[in-house]
């Protein structure tokens, strides 16, 4: 029998019974087509969960914070209080940002300096929260711009906004009530003159006459979506001198001497970008046999 026979009887066979033949390709369709959804949705659950987790921050960046008694961040190696007396205390300066540098599969490190500031924008203002970084390190650590660039080295008087902070200014001579069923004002932050004032009651009639704003340049701004869409980021030095210049200023005008100073040059944690993600645990346990204390975001 030759195959052209095969064929034939075969295609009779099917022709003969239609109800079983259509019964079993309907069954071969379906159970393809269920393999192909439930595969499809599992790598896009996959993929919309790392997205989420990503948001909270980079999976390849550990944030590193020094030991102190006013530390105030947890670490899960820290199971009793015997161990966490234990630890001295520590300080991230420039030069152990360049140890974590040489630490292997490590891409990236910056010193991280925290501040809460005003900022101005013809006769709006918006306080936000701002983050001091090495302007060199901003592209390295994955952030990425939506208008403009990313601070970058040679940075000095410059700011990178989050884009659902330009959203928050507002008139400061109104009424709080105002303020919220007024629409938000139109800013255009890359062209518009902006300043940073550590004044509270700019533009008030407690405004404080002493405290001059300082003009910078905003260079670009970051997506919203993220926690990094609330916040301004700037070159870590600027920043340092803000930080030191009120401290002074508070110091003077209110007569206290006791006032913690600003150590310059000292910062309480740090930024480090590793190269690939099965690679952070590795680098983690690392910083932390150099005596600090890391938080990652592992999945």
């Amino acid at each position: 029998m030759s195959v052209s026979d095969m064929i034939k009887m075969a295609l009779r066979n099917l022709w003969k019974r239609k109800l079983r033949t259509f019964l079993t390709i309907l069954g071969v369709i379906i159970g393809t087509a269920s393999i192909v959804v439930m595969v499809s949705i599992g790598i896009g659950m996959n993929e919309s969960f790392q997205r989420q987790v990503e948001q909270w921050g980079s999976l390849q960046v550990i944030n590193v914070y020094a030991v102190g008694n006013n530390s105030y961040y947890y670490d899960d190696s820290e199971s009793t209080s015997s161990s966490k007396n234990d630890k001295k205390a520590t300080e991230i300066t420039v030069n152990t940002i360049e140890e974590f540098k040489k630490i292997p599969h490590v891409e990236a490190a910056t010193p991280v300096m925290n501040e809460y500031l005003y900022f101005i924008a013809g006769k709006y203002v918006a306080d936000a929260s701002v983050q001091g970084i090495d302007p060199a390190s901003m592209e390295a650590m994955g952030y990425k711009a939506e208008q403009g660039r990313v601070l970058q080295e040679g940075d000095s008087k410059t700011l990178v906004f989050g884009a659902d902070v330009v959203s928050n200014f507002y008139n400061p001579k109104l009424s709080w009530e105002m303020r919220y069923r007024s629409p938000s004002p139109e800013i255009d932050i890359l062209n518009d003159k902006v300043m940073i004032t550590t004044d509270w009651n700019y533009g008030t009639r407690y405004a404080d006459k002493a405290i001059k704003p300082i003009k910078v340049d905003v260079v670009g701004t970051v997506s919203s979506g993220s926690s990094d869409g609330y916040n301004v980021f700037m070159p870590i030095k600027e920043l340092e001198k803000i930080k030191i210049a009120q401290s002074e200023y508070e110091a003077k005008k209110y007569n206290n001497r006791n006032a913690e100073k600003i150590k310059k040059g000292v910062y309480q944690n740090a930024m480090v970008k590793v190269d690939n993600m099965d690679n952070v645990k590795e680098v983690q346990e690392v910083i932390k046999n150099m005596g600090n204390k890391t938080a990652a975001i592992n999945i």
